[in-house]
């Protein structure tokens, strides 16, 4: 059977989805990594790629919106599209929590100490983020159920952090503004996470119908 405009629009838009996802995921690394090293120029990368994700986002999301009202699409075409306009909504915050972690850097440059939980966030924030995109893309429920269970470990490290910094700031009084960063860190790498989460609910949905998921 030959692919119809619709089909091929589809195709277009699923392969600029994953390079959004790609650069997101790239973007929460760089921002981790600039926080670890307290590399401003890096931080600065991240804060320029946000516009690059922006500009993704208002371009899939017009396409998305075209074609539903030019092809008039049903069943799990009409389905694909609605909920690829969720998806990339979601890609777009994560960037947006990406772009606040390496504003931060500029206040912590001068400390030198690091938490390993931070940084164990940071990758689990990278890796839910990439199986989330993945799931909806290749409708995969396995990682689906990836995506959940290291949405549960991240509330875990979330909940570690508070009292790590509390000894922190006892130990070093003078640790205290980098510990009131950290926990905007801590706070946008946790809603980095929920955000994902919503995304692989949102695949959960596309490939079994289940209202109950969104």
């Amino acid at each position: 059977m030959p692919r119809t405009r619709l089909m091929r629009e589809i195709d277009r838009i699923k392969d600029d989805m994953r390079k959004m996802g790609i650069l997101v995921c790239k973007d929460i690394t760089d921002a981790i990594n600039a926080l670890e090293k307290k590399d401003v120029v890096l931080a600065e990368n991240v804060i320029e790629d946000d516009k690059r994700v922006n500009k993704l986002y208002s371009d899939l999301k017009e396409r998305c919106i075209q074609a539903i009202a030019l092809h008039q699409p049903v069943a799990k075409d009409l389905r694909f599209l609605t909920i690829t306009l969720d998806v990339v909504y979601n890609l777009e915050r994560i960037a947006d929590y990406s772009d606040d972690i390496a504003e931060i850097v500029y206040f912590v440059r001068k400390y030198s100490v690091n938490v390993d939980e931070i940084m164990e966030m940071g990758v689990v924030a990278n890796r839910i983020t990439e199986n989330s995109y993945k799931s909806f893309l290749e409708r995969d429920l396995e990682l689906v159920e990836v995506v959940g269970r290291d949405e549960d470990w991240m509330d875990e490290l979330f909940e570690k952090i508070f009292p790590i910094l509390k000894d922190l700031v006892n130990d070093k009084p003078e640790n205290f503004i980098f510990a009131m960063n950290m926990i905007m860190v801590a706070k946008y790498l946790e809603r980095i996470a929920d955000h994902a989460f919503n995304i692989s609910q949102r695949t959960r949905y596309a490939v079994l119908g289940d209202t109950k998921s969104i």
